[in-house]
């Protein structure tokens, strides 16, 4: 099996828009984690600083996870209510991601 690609990203939120984006990763629709885990993503976690957001995920195949998350109605209602709360969203056309931020080091034990 190939090394999955590890996937870092940064995101910043509409000013007081913490609290919320908190309360709805408090309470994630399973439908959502279901095709999270469909689309070959693990060990996702995001982190908030006031109003930015540090994300890390793994993936194990980036066309297929492009491929499943643009084709899945069920992350739409997920996806409109997140990311009305951002101020900004760069994303890269053929993956819909934030850009992908540059590894620099790395200490695997």
């Amino acid at each position: 099996m190939a090394e999955r690609i590890r996937y870092a990203f940064r995101m910043r939120l509409q000013p007081g828009t913490g609290e919320e984006y908190g309360r709805l990763h408090d309470n994630v629709d399973p439908v959502v984690i279901d095709e999270i885990r469909r689309a070959g993503i693990h060990n996702y976690s995001i982190w908030l600083d006031g109003e930015d957001l540090f994300s890390y995920l793994e993936i194990d195949d980036l066309d297929r996870f492009a491929e499943v998350m643009k084709a899945t109605d069920p992350l739409r209602p997920w996806a409109v209510a997140v990311t009305r709360l951002f101020a900004s969203r760069e994303v890269d056309a053929a993956t819909g991601m934030p850009p992908r931020l540059r590894e620099v080091f790395r200490f695997d034990q």
